[in-house]
């Protein structure tokens, strides 16, 4: 289970204008190591398992931002890596 991070994280987010964030980012949110969420990428049950919407584009891993910032915030089923 991961630790949630800060309040003062989630709002940079939600006022940021980017559209995608990295595995860096969402982890400083959740709690994570960043690797943690790219691991899970690479089979369809680790995709079934973050929760959030995860765009792969060849090696590198994108969040929508907006997505993620409504599954955090228990709009999308929120919850944490397992």
């Amino acid at each position: 289970m991961c630790k949630r991070g800060t309040t003062a994280q989630l709002e940079e987010l939600e006022n940021s204008e980017e559209l995608f964030l990295t595995p860096d980012q969402v982890a400083a949110v959740i709690g994570c190591d960043p690797q943690s969420i790219r691991g899970a990428c690479e089979t369809v049950e680790g995709f079934q398992r973050i929760g959030f919407p995860v765009t792969r584009l060849g090696a590198r891993t994108y969040i929508p931002r907006m997505a993620f910032i409504r599954w955090v915030k228990g709009e999308l089923g929120g919850g944490a890596i397992a």
